[in-house]
């Protein structure tokens, strides 16, 4: 209503802005046949009651100035998988991640909702090129931090936080899977 925005301090018109660009947003990331389901509406469940990643446990090497490292990879590549992720999970192991595969390039954010662990995201393009690198904190209250790469990304690849610096991985780098 044009009659309240004068009521409005600068603060808060920048929050309805970004309220409205978040709200335009999140309509294509859901519906959107391919981009990653926002986990907000991802079922809310115990992992044991929801979809998991593909069993095989293929690897990647990705490769920093301290040499290549490999990484023991979950596969999330049906929508199911990609929406439950590494939710609920209270672990993961040194040198595992997981691997979000999409059949085209995607642009949809990443979330922490219902994340138990702090992880670093690493977005790779269609070429496995590393074209962004994002820690990720677990969400405790609403609204949960939105993740996404400055391009589009073909895979996404969630680590323990703190793996890329470890390994001193760079934006750059290819990723050999």
């Amino acid at each position: 209503h044009l009659m309240t925005i004068h009521k409005l301090t600068p603060s808060k018109i920048t929050l309805i802005v970004l309220m409205g660009a978040a709200i335009a947003v999140v309509p294509a990331l859901v519906f959107a046949p391919e981009a990653p389901v926002l986990q907000e509406f991802a079922p809310q469940q115990p992992p044991s009651q929801t979809p998991h990643a593909q069993a095989s446990f293929p690897s990647a090497t990705l490769q920093g100035s301290k040499g290549p490292v490999s990484v023991t990879l979950e596969i999330a590549d049906t929508p199911e998988a990609r929406s439950q992720g590494l939710m609920y999970r209270e672990s993961l192991p040194e040198n595992q991640g997981m691997l979000f595969v999409f059949e085209q390039n995607n642009q949809g954010a990443f979330w922490m909702k219902n994340t138990l662990i702090p992880l670093d995201i690493i977005f790779i393009d269609e070429t496995k090129r590393i074209i962004e690198i994002l820690p990720m904190d677990p969400c405790r209250t609403d609204p949960c931090a939105l993740y996404l790469p400055p391009s589009p990304y073909r895979y996404a690849l969630e680590v323990n936080q703190g793996f890329t610096k470890q390994y001193d991985i760079q934006i750059g780098s290819i990723v050999a899977f």
